[in-house]
Formats: C-alpha cells, sequence, structure tokens
C-alpha cells in the first residue's frame, strides 16, 4: 500500500463518471413492518455475541466518544472526535498506543475526519480542518503527507492499489457534485460518480459513510434521502436500497432548506449513522421523531426491532462484512439483564465495553 497517497493525491486532479447496467433494486418498506422491542432480539441470540472490555488504566486510553471503529487483524481502532484522537487496542482490549499528534505543525492533524486501516497495517487519515491526508506505518510512524485538493470527509480503502474518497456536498473543486472517487493505482484508472440529490447542505445531517459489506463490496449510505448502495471495487453499483417510512418520509421541504421547515423533523424518520445489510437482516440506526434509535429489521419476518428503554447504553458504532459493532457505555443507570456477569460487573465499574454481534 505504499502508493496510497500518490494514489488518492492524483486522483483529485481527475473527474469521470460511471454507471452499472446490471444494479439491482430493493424498496425496504420499514413503515408497515411489524414493530417489536430490540430486546427480545438480543434475548435470543446470545450465543452470537462477543464482548471486548477496553482497558483504562493508561490516562492515554480514556475516551469520550466513539465516531468510528475498525476492527482488523487482532486490532481495535478508535476515533475519538470530540478529543481528536486515534486509539489503537489489541482485540482483547488492552491499550496498545495512539496514533499521530495533534497540533498545527505539518506532522500533527487537527481534526481527523476520517480514517481507514489497509491490509497491511498502513493507518490513513484524512485531517478535514488543515485538508490534508497523512498515511502512518503499521509501527503508527508518520510515513506520508499530501495536501488535498477537493473537500474529502470520508476514506475506504477496497484492496492494494484501490482505494475510494467521499466527497462532502459542499466541495466547489471540478468533483462538485458527485458523491465518490475512485482509484486504481494498478491499471492507472480514476473516476467519481453517484450524483448527490439536492438537499440543504447547511444543515447538519450525519455524514455519509463507507462500511464494508464483503469482501469485494462495501456500502455507501446517503442518510436523509434514505438511499444505500452496495458498491463494488470496480466502482459498480451493485444494489440500491430504497428505505420507505411511508408518511413519515423526510419531505423535499425538509432536506432542500431544513432551517425554515425544522419544525416537520419532529415527525419524520430517515437513516443515519452506520448500517449493515445481509438477506436476512438489516442493522443500523434512524433518526426518528428527534431521537436516535438503533434498529434491526428481520426481512424475512417483516419485524422492525427498535431500540427500547432497556436498552439507552447501547449505541450503534460500526459495521463490517462480520460483525454489526456497539458501544455499551459506562455510568448508565440500568443495563439489560441478558448481558452476563462480568459485562454487568464492567460497566458498573465504569469500564467502556465493545459489543460484537455475528451478522446473520
Amino acid at each position: 500500500m505504499k502508493n496510497t497517497l500518490f494514489a488518492i493525491w492524483a486522483l483529485l486532479f481527475l473527474c469521470g463518471c460511471t454507471s452499472s447496467n446490471n444494479s439491482s433494486e430493493y424498496q425496504i418498506d420499514l413503515y408497515s413492518a411489524e414493530e417489536k422491542e430490540m430486546t427480545d432480539y438480543f434475548t435470543q441470540t446470545q450465543n452470537n455475541i462477543d464482548y471486548i472490555i477496553l482497558d483504562d488504566s493508561n490516562q492515554e486510553a480514556l475516551f469520550a466518544t466513539i465516531d468510528k471503529i475498525v476492527v482488523k487483524d487482532n486490532k481495535i481502532y478508535l476515533l475519538d472526535w470530540m478529543n481528536r484522537k486515534l486509539l489503537v487496542y489489541s482485540s482483547e482490549g488492552g491499550y496498545i498506543t495512539s496514533v499521530g499528534d495533534y497540533g498545527r505543525s505539518r506532522n500533527e492533524y487537527l481534526q481527523i475526519t476520517d480514517f481507514d486501516v489497509s491490509d497491511d497495517g498502513n493507518i490513513i487519515i484524512i485531517d478535514g480542518q488543515k485538508d490534508v491526508i497523512m498515511q502512518y506505518s503499521d509501527k503508527y510512524e508518520l510515513i506520508g503527507y499530501q495536501p488535498l485538493r477537493s473537500q474529502i470527509g470520508q476514506i475506504y480503502l477496497a484492496e492494494p492499489g484501490i482505494c475510494f474518497l467521499g466527497i462532502e456536498p459542499w466541495d466547489e473543486s471540478k468533483h462538485q457534485g458527485n458523491m465518490i472517487l475512485r482509484y486504481d493505482s494498478n491499471n492507472n484508472e480514476e473516476e467519481s460518480f453517484l450524483l448527490y440529490e439536492k438537499y440543504d447542505i447547511n444543515a447538519e445531517f450525519p455524514t455519509n459513510k463507507f462500511y464494508r459489506s464483503s469482501p469485494n463490496t462495501f456500502l455507501y449510505n446517503s442518510p436523509i434521502s434514505n438511499h444505500v448502495y452496495e458498491i463494488d471495487h470496480n466502482g459498480e453499483i451493485k444494489t440500491t436500497y430504497a428505505f420507505d417510512f411511508g408518511p413519515r418520509n423526510a419531505s423535499e421541504n425538509l432536506r432542500t432548506d431544513y432551517f425554515n421547515y425544522e419544525n416537520e423533523a419532529a415527525n419524520a424518520c430517515f437513516l443515519i449513522g452506520p448500517i449493515a445489510i445481509s438477506r436476512t437482516h438489516i442493522y443500523g440506526e434512524l433518526y426518528n421523531s428527534e431521537q436516535v434509535q438503533c434498529y434491526i429489521y428481520d426481512r424475512a419476518s417483516n419485524i422492525l426491532y427498535l431500540q427500547d428503554k432497556m436498552l439507552q447504553a447501547l449505541s450503534l458504532i460500526g459495521a463490517n462484512d462480520k460483525y454489526v459493532i456497539y458501544r455499551i457505555s459506562s455510568g448508565q443507570l440500568s443495563y439489560p439483564s441478558w448481558l452476563p456477569d462480568h459485562i454487568l460487573e464492567a460497566t458498573k465499574s465504569s469500564k467502556e465495553v465493545i459489543m460484537l454481534l455475528k451478522r446473520k
């Protein structure tokens, strides 16, 4: 992956388009689904859950938020956007290190907007304030630094030589209006694709993100439009999922002029955050009547399991082709009774716990 930085940098000067003639489209009707409490689902799936208690013995290991998590090659990478740091843990939860340093010098970052980890352990960081990409080795040493020429908010390292970048909707470069840039350094091919739908770019809607869905595909979530795209590493859109919340879909007025129609958000429902989709289940988060709510949708049974009061300590922080990943926050008044005793004890001791739900 040593050419990663050059590949990404070169991509920002080029723009093309791509389309797929073999794309499938699915309508996901959540409005008509039978609703049940999410506690019912977890009670039935205890054998499919793993837990990791994170080490907090080192002051550097403390964090406030988990804005992205990558679980890869027996390591856990956590982005704490609020405290501006990227932490690394072992697969058992032992603290290893933090990546890079915060500051204004050339070798420091101001704000980690997104990151990803390559197959050979290199860590690629996007600094959204300095508009640069920084590359760290598997020994956590800075080995590359390049300015960005477009407003980039997300990164997905697909495989050696191939990467995808998420363009921010307010970008005014030659790539303006496109969501995704793809670069293949193996064949020196570049393309940008997937036009933004019209909406109010000044409203603080959740950022679009990439989520690995299989070894050869990833999901791209376009939240307020309620569309999720499955894209292969060739940049072909394989599947489009259109989520339908019936009369509670965000109106065009709300999407395009949020602040003048903000009162409509009280009754609106749309996708946010991480998402994972299989043939039988969909896992994700909803903006539901002005609150964030985890959900699991059983596609075969048409049952929508919604986060209930017993699961207030639970938040969805990531998804990949194997797991749906939740954070069990410490310091809550109550916890679900189905948690194992040692996990309940850990939460009472203010330990942070990562819960890995094996995808069906």
